[in-house]
């Protein structure tokens, strides 16, 4: 079971890391941070991949999308000072909540 969280766990790391170069790339313009993002991108697609032998299609995406997605709301609001509601942040807390469900 341990591979199966090390899989979803690069998968949304890469994804973010992935997420946050294509936001520069956004911001600067420069084809460094589109091709870093492309590349991480093509790895969390391998990692989730793999990961789908052992959680499956629908539980590996759903971990994958929630990881991704708490930390990429943290990135968002600390690095690039985005704003999200209190209805944002309480759909965030809810998905967190599902996939400590999911991931049982």
């Amino acid at each position: 079971m341990y591979m199966a969280w090390l899989f979803i766990i690069v998968t949304a790391l890469t994804d973010v890391i992935s997420s946050v170069f294509i936001k520069e790339w956004t911001i600067h313009g420069t084809l460094a941070d589109l091709l870093i993002g492309i590349a991480t991108l093509a790895v969390a697609a391998v990692s989730f991949a793999f990961s789908m032998k052992y959680f499956g299609l629908a539980v590996s995406n759903v971990l994958w999308n929630s990881i991704s997605t708490l930390l990429l709301a943290i990135i968002a609001i600390v690095f690039f000072h985005e704003k999200l509601t209190a209805i944002q942040l309480v759909g965030i807390l809810i998905t967190m909540f599902g996939v400590a469900l999911v991931g049982k």
